[in-house]
């Protein structure tokens, strides 16, 4: 049996966490990633996922980009939007998980915001690698005119060189620079996933671990029925029928009339005493 009073009183947000962790038919799994516990699993997935985040926007504003050499610079500015957007969510996140109480208000739209911004994260991924892939020539031309000017500054200024060929290995480099960039983006996609769920759901459960707020205020208690005042028929006497035991009638069968226990009310109300 499941030792609640182990956990009893809870005192601050680690004491719900913890009983949230030892909850045997939690709707959420034990372990953030196997090993850390539900809150400290949110909060560190949270901040890893912003500063990463963060990261990326600054190298593509920067005009690099972490996983090709050469990507033009409508396709950059389109990743670094959508990362600032999903590190300012993961930052709100890592906020409202320092602050817990915000969870009752900001639970289901924060959720739909993680949901929304890592759809976008990840879409910009992929679609960045299928537009390297598709446009092979204007990555080899720009790595081979990269490659083209370092050699001719190392040279005297009256030499001028022409490359027809791919002398840099370009093609080369593209093909593993697309399975770099299409294995990290599936791993981003499958670790930003599950943080992502998990994080959702915790936060989900916070409300039910801090509780809701009481109908009634401290210092108020509930009414007392002792001011109820008693109803007019609680003196009536009782049926003359309370010890009759009901007729087993077959399906479409009714009570003759002289057996139905609903009569007429009484309209002689001087025989029946109210009580004040």
């Amino acid at each position: 049996m499941f030792p609640i009073i182990d956990y009893i009183p809870f005192t601050n947000r680690h004491d719900y966490a913890r009983f949230g962790d030892a909850y045997k038919f939690s709707r959420l799994p034990n372990r953030c990633c196997g090993c850390f516990p539900n809150f400290l699993g949110s909060f560190l997935g949270s901040l890893f996922m912003s500063a990463l985040s963060f990261y990326f926007a600054a190298t593509a504003f920067m005009q690099q980009s972490p996983f090709f050499t050469y990507l033009p610079f409508a396709p950059l500015v389109v990743f670094g939007v959508m990362n600032v957007i999903y590190g300012l969510v993961t930052f709100a996140t890592v906020m409202v998980l320092i602050r817990p109480r915000m969870t009752t208000t900001l639970d289901r739209p924060l959720a739909r915001a993680l949901g929304f911004a890592l759809a976008a994260v990840i879409m910009d991924l992929f679609a960045n690698v299928i537009y390297v892939g598709a446009n092979p020539s204007q990555f080899i031309n720009a790595c081979m005119a990269d490659g083209l000017a370092s050699v001719e500054t190392n040279l005297p200024n009256t030499t001028t060189l022409t490359l027809t060929q791919d002398y840099y290995n370009c093609g080369r480099l593209l093909q593993d620079e697309i399975k770099w960039s299409l294995g990290c983006s599936i791993l981003i996609f499958l670790v930003y996933t599950h943080w992502v769920v998990f994080i959702a759901a915790f936060i989900g459960k916070y409300e039910y671990r801090l509780g809701v707020t009481p109908m009634f205020g401290p210092g108020l208690g509930i009414p007392s029925l002792e001011a109820a005042q008693p109803v007019f028929a609680s003196n009536l006497p009782p049926s003359t029928y309370q010890n009759l035991k009901p007729n087993e009638l077959e399906p479409g069968e009714t009570l003759p009339s002289e057996k139905v226990l609903i009569t007429p009310l009484d309209t002689n109300l001087e025989r029946f005493t109210v009580l004040n």
